[in-house]
């Protein structure tokens, strides 16, 4: 992790300014193109003192400069070398406002999105690497997994953590660990050495409900008229793709009813 390429090649926020990631920063954060739908991100931070037992750096994409209502990616890793947390993991959340709420992913919907994780703790620092799908190839989870081709505020925090969640990072504007921001919107997705073309955004399957109707009169005079049967079929088509032989699933379910037509006499006067 280092200084090569900020500014051309890679986007760069360091805390102080001019500052080495892997020396004197107090916080920084690298990300860059690097290869077909994927964005490496590298994330770096000074131990907090006293050391918790788990301690996390993330980056944050935001609509605007403040926080709140951001997509996160957080790597949290054991400053002290704690043998039961020891291997940095890296997990995606949402600020709520003021507070973050972590996004469940099950393991093979993270193990889609995040990839290639690395991570240290050495001489008082802390540092993470990390491979993310710039466009996710499944479902947002409500809105909270966004497509990073687009313009975005980068912010980059560090704080403690619990195993499910991370806490608050430090709030006060004049602290060394205060968040940094870009100082503008930034579209990560085209910032690289080479860039690709990306797929198109993840789309749920449609179903589609097809109903057909068939009625078999019988005898006029008897009790049941006709017997009705719907035919229900559902097609499960995902978007996006072109028809091809035997990929439509269609499920029947045959429906029987029956209709009393009896006529009742007229009664004369």
């Amino acid at each position: 992790m280092n200084r090569e390429g900020c500014g051309e090649t890679k986007g760069c926020l360091f805390k102080p300014a001019g500052c080495d990631p892997m020396r004197d920063c107090t916080i920084a954060v690298i990300f860059y193109v690097s290869g077909p739908n994927f964005l490496t991100i590298q994330v770096a931070a000074l131990t907090l003192l006293p050391p918790p037992t788990l301690q996390y750096i993330a980056i944050g994409f935001s609509h605007d400069s403040i926080m709140g209502d951001d997509m996160v990616t957080e790597c949290v890793l054991s400053p002290t070398g704690d043998e039961f947390a020891s291997e940095p993991e890296v997990f995606v959340s949402y600020n709520i406002g003021k507070s973050n709420d972590r996004t469940y992913l099950n393991q093979t919907e993270l193990s889609s999105l995040i990839k290639e994780i690395k991570g240290e703790s050495i001489n008082g620092r802390i540092s993470c690497q990390w491979s993310q799908q710039i466009v996710p190839q499944q479902s947002s989870k409500g809105g909270r997994l966004w497509n990073l081709n687009h313009k975005y505020f980068i912010l980059g925090a560090t704080g403690s953590a619990q195993p499910d969640e991370i806490n608050a990072h430090d709030t006060s504007m004049g602290s060394h660990f205060y968040p940094i921001v870009s100082a503008r919107p930034i579209n990560p997705s085209l910032i690289g050495a080479q860039l690709y073309d990306l797929p198109k955004p993840f789309s749920m399957p449609i179903t589609k409900i097809q109903t057909t109707t068939i009625k078999h009169f019988i005898d006029p005079f008897s009790e049941t008229k006709a017997i009705l049967i719907s035919i229900i079929t559902f097609k499960n088509k995902p978007r996006n793709q072109k028809k091809r032989k035997n990929t439509t699933k269609k499920i029947n379910i045959i429906r029987i009813g029956f209709l009393n037509l009896r006529q009742k006499k007229a009664s004369g006067c």
